[in-house]
């Protein structure tokens, strides 16, 4: 309770409205649906990780790494790799000091490293902590995708 008095304090109970408003068609265009897959990324024909995009649905801005939790799971930015175009970035070398680039419309790919990948079915994916450089705010994402083969 404290906390929303400070912040209609902060922003006003209209500006707090309109940016509700916004946050939901952020989560809505953000997450790719159906990117959930498997990979075998050093092709032996055994699924060593699975991937998700998403997608810069506002305008051009430096993206400061979020947490990753994929089935309550916290994704190791040691096991994981950004692929954003036909670069791939270690997730552990996107830090505060190194920000992610995104424009509109670009979609990054995110590679988690895991035997076996994950089982078919619904996943929960959150995406905690999402900031961009010159906020001073951040956002808390949970998206639901199906892997289906």
């Amino acid at each position: 309770m404290i906390k929303l008095i400070k912040l209609i304090t902060q922003f006003g109970l209209s500006r707090l409205l309109y940016l509700s408003k916004y946050e939901k068609w952020i989560k809505d265009n953000i997450f790719q649906k159906n990117s959930l897959r498997n990979l075998d990324i050093d092709g032996d024909g055994i699924t060593d990780s699975f991937s998700f995009k998403i997608k810069n649905p506002l305008y051009s801005a430096y993206y400061k790494r979020p947490t990753i939790i994929v089935d309550d799971m916290k994704i190791n930015p040691s096991k994981a790799l950004i692929k954003k175009g036909d670069e791939l970035i270690k997730m552990n070398e996107w830090t505060d000091e190194n920000p992610l680039p995104l424009i509109p419309g670009e979609s990054i790919e995110v590679i988690v490293f895991k035997e076996r990948g994950l089982k078919r079915g619904k996943h929960e994916i959150k995406i905690l902590n999402a900031r961009i450089i010159g906020f001073d705010t951040s956002m808390d994402l949970i998206f639901t995708d199906e892997l289906r083969d």
